[in-house]
């Protein structure tokens, strides 16, 4: 999530520097193995090979082997190996070494002329030969969700993966962008699309209306970004700058939380918005002029 706590830590980090208790170090038994994406999306006709990758971390790299597995239990539309993808690794296995800590999982998908709809399947950790674990902590990033789009779908021109940027409005650049996002098909309405990672958090999906013909989308309004544990629910809402209305000198900012934050499409399936912000009910975590999804 967005760097919005800067100044608590920095005052804990003070605090920590004060302290002189022994540091703690990173253990044997703390090593693991895990995907670093939880999703990742595959156009049908894509020329490139999908790559996902998977990182391993411990106090003594040494040579492991990782095998995986394909899971299509509780998918609804379940993608067949060697008819929707190939997995190009050898033996569906992976090695890792003092050297080499980062392997990746290479997939090929396979194209039609059908209008079949978008499919998934989901990769998921099986064992390793040197025991060690699997996923973090708390069971996350055991296993990564593959979504290939059909390229025959009406809106396959903005399926897939994207990086996504954010300029204020004074045209400067955030450097809390950059953030991983990924935009897939309403199953239910060819006219939607689901965007997961929005501003960087992954647990949240931002619902948009798409004029494709005009090359134009719609944020909705009224979505949930995430709750903050101060200032309570944050929402993505458009907004306007107008001139000064209350005689202090500086333009004011009026918001539009019931307005869609409007986007255009450019011919290679990047999507640029209008002014919108990331509200509470205090103000505004932020002003962006624009935001920029880069199509990956």
């Amino acid at each position: 999530m967005r760097n919005i706590y800067w100044l608590f830590i920095v005052l804990v980090s003070i605090g920590f520097g004060a302290c002189d208790a022994d540091p703690e170090y990173f253990q044997e038994d703390d090593s693991y193995i895990a995907f670093n994406v939880a999703s990742a999306a595959v156009a049908e006709n894509a020329t490139d090979e999908l790559k996902i990758p998977v990182r391993i971390s411990t106090v003594n790299p040494k040579n492991v082997t990782l095998e995986y597995e394909i899971v299509l239990e509780g998918l609804d539309t379940p993608a067949e190996e060697g008819v929707d993808y190939q997995i190009m690794n050898e033996s569906k296995t992976l090695s890792f070494s003092s050297t080499q800590l980062v392997d990746e999982i290479r997939i090929k998908t396979i194209d039609n002329d059908s209008k079949d709809g978008d499919k998934q399947f989901v990769i998921k950790l099986k064992s390793n030969s040197a025991g060690i674990n699997q996923g973090l902590a708390d069971g996350a990033d055991t296993q990564c969700v593959v979504n290939i789009s059909d390229d025959e779908h009406p809106l396959a021109l903005i399926l897939g993966n994207y990086v996504q940027d954010d300029y204020f409005t004074d045209g400067s650049y955030d450097s809390n962008s950059g953030n991983d996002m990924v935009i897939q098909a309403d199953p239910n309405d060819d006219t939607k699309v689901f965007m997961t990672g929005f501003w960087g958090i992954n647990d949240k999906i931002i619902v948009a209306s798409v004029d494709i013909e005009n090359q134009t989308m719609s944020i909705l309004p009224g979505q949930l970004l995430f709750v903050h544990s101060t200032y309570g629910d944050c929402f993505a809402v458009s907004f306007e700058i107008v001139p000064d209305n209350n005689g202090d000198g500086k333009k004011d900012v009026v918001y539009h939380p019931q307005d869609n934050i409007e986007c255009t499409i450019d011919e290679n399936g990047n999507i640029t918005t209008g002014m919108w912000a990331p509200t509470v009910s205090a103000g505004s975590f932020a002003y962006y002029g624009e935001t920029v999804f880069t199509k990956q």
